[in-house]
């Protein structure tokens, strides 16, 4: 349980301290205290994805906002990379998905071992190319995600649907910072 708190504090704190949040899905106090009772239920369970609740009003010592994000984050199975550095890539992610007005994210997956081979390794770096950038990637990771769209849609969004399976793709040199690359079907 412990784990867990502490996981969600370094979002919100995240999330609060860039401006995150807007959009990744709200619900009210008794749906956390169940959320949180949930979690504490199913930690016993190793097969089951992990789940973060990440909360604003934890983060900023119960201050009076109610609203509760939570995005449920499934780390997989890696030999390659760390929770640490799934988490570093997830960050990324938030911060491209925050400036989406409207989106409710729902989940954040890791896709597999499989896809940071060095095709896609060398695919992402054409793409740095192509920008004039002189970043050599060494490394990639590519998530999925499932969010919902704006009621009204508007821009790329369809009205009022729900997308998955949405590809995230991000490079990096050797432990280096995660840069976003692309991103969609």
């Amino acid at each position: 349980m412990r784990k867990w708190t502490a996981m969600g504090l370094i979002f919100a704190l995240f999330l609060l301290l860039t401006g995150c949040g807007a959009g990744i899905g709200n619900k009210n106090k008794s749906e956390e205290t169940a959320s949180t009772q949930n979690e504490t239920a199913n930690t016993g369970n190793k097969n089951r994805p992990e789940e973060t609740a990440l909360t604003q009003n934890e983060a900023a010592n119960r201050s009076e906002s109610e609203t509760v994000l939570q995005v449920k984050i499934d780390y997989g199975s890696s030999r390659i990379y760390t929770k640490e550095d799934m988490n570093s890539a997830i960050a990324v992610i938030l911060r491209e998905f925050s400036t989406w007005d409207g989106c409710e994210l729902h989940s954040i997956s890791y896709s597999s071992d499989d896809e940071c081979s060095q095709s896609n390794i060398e695919w992402l770096n054409e793409m740095e190319a192509a920008t004039d950038a002189t970043e050599t990637f060494t490394q990639c990771i590519m998530f999925t995600s499932n969010f919902h769209s704006p009621k009204q849609g508007g821009g790329a969004w369809n009205a009022d649907e729900e997308y998955t399976d949405w590809q995230w793709w991000l490079a990096r040199s050797d432990g280096g910072q995660w840069k976003l690359m692309t991103w969609g079907y």
